[in-house]
C-alpha cells in the first residue's frame, strides 16, 4: 500500500510538471490609436519638450480614451463622454509656454480663447508627473471644458471633465515614459 501511494504521488509528480501552466495574462501593447501632435512647445527647455512627447502619447491612446468613456458623471457637463475623447482628438493644438512667478498658487493657466498654455516654473518640478496631468488638464480647457473657480475641492470641480480626465490619464503615463 506504501508502494502504491507513492507511486501514485511519483506519477502525479511527473504528470503534473509536464502539464502546461496556466501563464499570467499577457497585457496587449498599448498603442497610440494616431500620431498627431496635441501640444507643441514654444519654449527651448528640454523638459517641456520631453512633456509634450509624453502628454501627445497618452492623448492618442484608445485605453485612455475607454477610462473616460466609463466614467458614470463629469460635474459642470452636460454632453456625451464621447465628445470629450472627440474633443481630445481634435486638431485644436495646446501651445505650451512657460513663467516663472513665486508668489501665486497657480501650476498653470490659460487665457480663455487662446490655445497657449503658461506653466510655472516657480510651482512645478519638471521631472514629475504633475507637469503631464498639468498639461492634459489645460489642454481640456482650451478644448472649452471649464470648471467654477480654480479650488478643486469647491463646486465639485474634481468631477469635472478637466479634473477626472486630467486624473485618469495617469494610468498610462509610465507606459508613454518607457516607449518615448
Amino acid at each position: 500500500m506504501k508502494n502504491l501511494l507513492i507511486l501514485m504521488a511519483f506519477i502525479c509528480l511527473v504528470a503534473c510538471a509536464s502539464a502546461p501552466r496556466p501563464s499570467k495574462p499577457q497585457i496587449a501593447p498599448i498603442e497610440p490609436s494616431i500620431s498627431k501632435e496635441f501640444y507643441t512647445v514654444s519654449t527651448k527647455k528640454e523638459f517641456a519638450v520631453d512633456s509634450a512627447k509624453i502628454a501627445n502619447c497618452v492623448t492618442a491612446l484608445p485605453q485612455y480614451h475607454s477610462k473616460i468613456l466609463a466614467e458614470e458623471y463629469y460635474s459642470h457637463f452636460t454632453g456625451k463622454n464621447s465628445e470629450i475623447v472627440e474633443s481630445l482628438l481634435s486638431d485644436k493644438k495646446a501651445i505650451i509656454k512657460t513663467y516663472f512667478k513665486r508668489f501665486t498658487k497657480a501650476k498653470a493657466y490659460r487665457i480663455p480663447g487662446q490655445s497657449e498654455i503658461y506653466i510655472n516654473m516657480a510651482k512645478i518640478s519638471p521631472n514629475t508627473e504633475s507637469i503631464i496631468v498639468t498639461l492634459i488638464h489645460e489642454r481640456l480647457h482650451v478644448l472649452g471644458y471649464s470648471h467654477r473657480g480654480n479650488n478643486r475641492n469647491k463646486y465639485n470641480n474634481i468631477n469635472s471633465v478637466p479634473y477626472k480626465a486630467s486624473m485618469l490619464s495617469k494610468g498610462f503615463l509610465s507606459y508613454c515614459v518607457d516607449n518615448q
